[in-house]
């Protein structure tokens, strides 16, 4: 590698991602200004509130502050590379994530905008959000900028994340090794404390490890020792050999195309179900039934073509995974169902009064089933421990869902059903999901309170006084539960 050239064109690489961040510092900047201004007239409105007050000017000020940091950063377009013979950087990992922060941090913006105008206490909560995705992006932009580590025959020098400039000779340093990581890289003085450290997908990191006679611990193996640190990842890949081939993994375009097309309906007929179908041709509770079993489907596709189907990501050459197809689409889905239907309606349909270790037992059977089903059909899976490891906690989500929707259809009405919902005490409750949960205590017929889940605003509306009642349901194996809405 000739390092004059690596020199100018690290140099111009530099200079280009130090304007992309300025662009990105002053459209902040114009968005703190537009906050602010409308945290002036907010205040000038009679029915704006305090969280309207306090979310827009601590949004627009931290917003205005970022702008100011991202520009600091910027400002500085060249980099002092002279005397170095082997150059170590970050990789664009680190500022592919800080501006994918920086994409929600603005969404975000927006989101923060829209509550604080109607004075919505859930500003302050996106405001936080906002301004830590925001402070990230700094973070990594800042990192990808100012970390570095230069190398010579005599000395090694560089600049930490923060701009702290820090340099050893090479006599002090006794020894480079490898952290139990087997990600990072050590470097020891004589003193046996850390000098400094770097990690193996940073650029030019094999060579400097090299460079500087690396250890590596003898539990590693001949593999790492025989290719030090670039291509450890590759050389445990997984490997397509024409051994492997069956009808399916000849099939395995198809089979991918198939289950996009699985995704797409599935997410379709979701958004159909949740949001446009009428209550006069499908009942809530069947809708709601629906939607929480769709993402079987995918369970059930990867049983069938149990031998493309791997359940996760796995570490594989390309030729491996064009043979192969993911479920990732699956959990995203089902992640999105737990979120807004099992999570967001079916806890406020749901308040046990009696039976809810009755569930706990249904959701597990289910649970152990689904998993045993996959434990069956993934015999010649690769990474099969840690796959059976890691499905049991989406097939939970997935049978809490089912089993709960399944019990609100079995379910019946109790002898004394819409009865007035006679309110002991409202409380909120911000830990858990982040958003505040809202709690009711209602008094039930025999005298017995219990305490209920509503949504916002059911209990917004039973704090001003108006009247709701209790909806009581009976289900198999003494389950009962109740639900408070409107008369």
């Amino acid at each position: 590698m000739d390092i004059d050239w690596e020199k100018e064109r690290l140099n111009r690489q530099f200079e280009k991602r130090q304007d992309l961040l300025l662009g990105g510092s002053i459209l902040l900047l114009l968005v703190g200004l537009f906050l602010l201004i409308c945290l002036l007239f907010s205040v000038a409105d009679e029915e704006a509130g305090p969280a309207s007050w306090i979310s827009l000017g601590i949004a627009g000020a931290g917003e205005l502050a970022v702008g100011i940091c991202g520009i600091r950063i910027a400002r500085e377009r060249t980099v002092d590379f002279s005397g170095a013979r082997i150059i170590v950087y970050e990789s664009k990992l680190g500022l592919v994530l800080g501006w994918l922060l920086y994409v929600i941090g603005l969404l975000m913006a927006v989101l923060v905008f829209g509550y604080a105008i109607t004075d919505d206490g859930v500003a302050l909560i996106l405001t936080g959000v906002m301004l830590l995705l925001l402070f990230g992006w700094a973070a990594c932009c800042c990192d990808y900028r100012n970390r570095r580590i230069l190398v010579n025959e005599e000395r090694v020098w560089g600049t930490t994340a923060f701009g702290r400039d820090w340099m050893f000779s090479r006599s002090e340093i006794r020894e480079v090794s490898l952290k139990m990581s087997l990600g990072s890289f050590e470097a020891k003085g004589r003193d046996g404390k850390k000098l400094f450290r770097f990690e193996s997908n940073m650029h030019n990191a094999g060579a400097l490890f090299e460079a500087l006679d690396g250890k590596v611990p003898p539990w590693v193996g001949e593999a790492w020792k025989a290719d030090k640190v670039g291509n450890w990842r590759k050389l445990h890949e997984i490997q397509w050999t024409p051994d492997q081939e069956t009808d399916q993994t000849r099939r395995a375009d198809q089979i991918r195309k198939g289950f996009r097309i699985l995704a797409l309906v599935n997410v379709l007929f979701s958004v159909f179900l949740y949001f446009f179908c009428p209550g006069s041709i499908l009942a809530l509770k069947y809708r709601i039934l629906l939607i929480e079993l769709l993402p079987l489907a995918y369970c059930v596709y990867g049983w069938v073509f149990n031998e493309v189907m791997f359940w996760i990501d796995a570490n594989a050459s390309k030729e491996w995974k064009r043979h192969h197809v993911g479920l990732g689409l699956g959990y995203i889905h089902g992640a999105l169902t737990m979120l807004f239907v099992t999570s967001g309606v079916l806890s406020w349909q749901m308040n046990y009064v009696a039976g809810e270790g009755v569930v706990w037992i249904l959701i597990g059977a289910l649970t152990a089933l689904l998993w045993l089903v996959t434990l069956f059909r993934t015999r010649k899976a690769r990474l099969r421990k840690l796959t059976m490891a890691l499905i049991l906690f989406p097939f939970l989500i997935l049978s809490m869902g089912i089993v709960e929707a399944g019990l609100l259809v079995v379910s019946k009405p109790a002898e004394e059903n819409h009865y007035p919902a006679l309110i002991v005490e409202t409380r909120e409750h911000t830990a858990g999901r982040g958003l505040p949960n809202y709690y009711v205590e209602v008094a039930l017929p025999e005298g017995r309170v219990v305490e209920a889940e509503v949504s916002r605003s059911i209990y917004r509306e039973i704090n001003e006084g108006e009247p709701k009642v209790v909806c009581e349901h009976r289900g198999p194996f003494g389950i009962r539960f109740v639900a408070v809405h409107d008369p």
